[in-house]
C-alpha cells in the first residue's frame, strides 16, 4: 500500500450532527417505546427501556431481573405505591 505524503493534512468534510434532533424524533414518536407504565389503570404512557435505564440506576434494577418481568411490556403504577 503506497501512501502519498504532501506534507498536507487530508481535506476531511464534518457534516453537522443531527443526533439532537434524531433523538427529539425517537421520543415523540412511540412506535419504538418498549415499555408501556400504565398509571392508575386509567392513563398510558410510554417509553424506552434505554433512556429511563440510562438515566436511573432505579430503572436499570427494575429492566434487569430476569424472568418473568424481564419479559413484561407493561408496567403497572399506582400512586400508593410511589408515596
Amino acid at each position: 500500500m503506497d501512501i502519498l505524503l504532501s506534507g498536507k493534512a487530508p481535506w476531511i468534510e464534518v457534516e453537522t450532527s443531527t443526533f439532537a434532533n434524531d433523538w427529539q424524533k425517537m421520543l415523540e414518536q412511540p412506535r419504538h417505546a418498549d415499555v408501556t407504565f400504565i398509571v392508575e389503570s386509567t392513563h398510558k404512557l410510554q417509553a424506552h427501556k434505554v433512556v429511563l435505564c440510562s438515566a436511573s440506576e432505579f430503572f436499570r434494577k427494575v429492566f434487569g431481573i430476569v424472568g418473568r418481568e424481564q419479559v413484561k411490556k407493561e408496567v403497572h403504577v399506582c400512586y400508593t405505591c410511589i408515596v
